[in-house]
């Protein structure tokens, strides 16, 4: 209840502008709503922290180090502005002014029941879950990189789910770094030698000429670098009853890095040409010409590096009854960086051309020179770093 005896949900649907009247008649309203200013932001989302959780956050994030990058420097600020007690910079003030109104989804009701995964993100606009009564029978709340606000009166949590938790607030795993591309192959070998001509008939002028030599196998591409993981956002879950039966349990991790893309393979070398045909002409006749020389086969390209896993970019705030105190589990995870890509084959070398036949009474060429296989590329690098989850802030009142 808020200082009036309105309850919390309904002061929060007057706030945000919905329609109260269809809240009382039992509706479930999903929509989104605009945020018109940063204090507004602030009051909405770390309105009901206590002065305790307020301190942790401050003191858990004064040693943090500053992004190096500007934007994210001051996004930092705000974060620590709405749930801590920073005191914003002029900077920062003047990036929150710029920033806003900004939208946010909200899903509000008198009961609402989560009897399916509610999927919220990834990196959607912030989302306000608001009601009276909050019942999980088979379902769950995943927020990936999207900040979340959930406030009910009463908690009930009847049916397990098909995951290992009720609410996740969760990073996103970078995108795995494409593959490169295989060498590719030939579509023919080369060129045949040509047919030993005759000067008049009966009498043969030349041999049949080499084939020519394969050509050496196409390279392939590098496999691309994996892509960084994205964090979890901050969250605030204020329950004021629980009514069980089942223990309320809330996780979270990070953005696992991407892993790196595997190299491309070597393409096989060229085939060499068949050596031509010797004259026949008559009672005479000229050797085949030789075989082409086998093309070397293409070098395979080097695996893409692993990308980096990255930290939880806010914490979880819990108010939560205090006679409840064991029905609440909280479990975090850190993830791992990507894998680095592997490295391409080694092309194969193409077929010796073969001799080409004789004429009368004459040889047949002789089969070109075999070639070696390509280089092998190189594996990538593991990704960098290990992403550590949020840091839990729990309140029991």
């Amino acid at each position: 209840m808020t200082h009036d005896d309105t309850p919390r949900y309904l002061a929060l649907a007057d706030r945000l502008g919905l329609d109260r009247d269809a809240l009382e008649r039992g509706e479930t309203i999903r929509t989104t709503v605009k945020i018109a200013s940063f204090e507004d932001f602030r009051e909405i989302f770390g309105g009901s922290l206590t002065e305790a959780q307020r301190d942790a956050h401050s003191a858990a994030h004064k040693s943090r180090p500053t992004s190096p990058d500007s934007t994210l420097a001051l996004l930092d600020e705000l974060e620590r502005h709405v749930y801590g007690r920073h005191t914003l910079s002029e900077q920062a003030r003047d990036y929150a002014q710029t920033a806003f109104p900004i939208s946010a989804k909200v899903m509000s009701a008198t009961d609402l029941v989560i009897s399916e995964d509610e999927i919220l993100g990834p990196g959607g606009a912030p989302v306000v879950i608001s009601c009276d009564t909050l019942t999980f029978s088979g379902g769950s709340i995943q927020a990936i990189t999207t900040s979340l606000h959930i406030t009910a009166r009463e908690l009930a949590v009847n049916d397990p789910g098909s995951t290992h938790f009720h609410i996740g607030i969760l990073g996103e795993k970078g995108e795995n770094g494409p593959r490169g591309e295989d060498g590719a192959p030939y579509a023919e070998p080369a060129k045949t030698g040509k047919k030993g001509k005759t000067a008049s008939p009966g009498v043969c002028k030349s041999s049949g000429g080499d084939g020519d030599d394969g050509a050496r196998g196409r390279n392939g591409t590098d496999g691309e670098r994996g892509d960084d993981g994205r964090g979890s956002m901050s969250a605030n879950v204020t329950i004021d009853k629980f009514a069980g039966p089942n223990p309320f349990i809330v996780f979270t991790e990070s953005g696992a890095g991407g892993d790196g893309g595997d190299g491309g393979n070597g393409g096989k070398g060229q085939d060499g040409g068949r050596g031509g045909k010797g004259c026949d002409s008559g009672c005479t006749g000229t050797n085949g010409g030789n075989g082409g020389k086998a093309g070397e086969g293409g070098d395979g390209l080097n695996g893409g590096d692993g990308g980096r896993a990255v930290d939880a970019w806010g914490d979880i705030y819990i108010l939560f009854p205090k006679e409840a105190t064991a029905m609440l589990q909280t479990n975090k995870s850190t993830v791992s960086p990507g894998k680095y890509g592997n490295a391409g084959k080694a092309g194969l070398p193409g077929e010796p051309g073969k001799g080409g036949s004789g004429g009368k009474h004459a040889n047949k060429g002789k089969t070109g020179k075999e070639n070696s296989p390509g280089m092998s590329g190189s594996r990538g690098e593991h990704g960098k770093g290990s992403g550590m989850p949020a840091n839990y802030q729990i309140h029991y009142f």
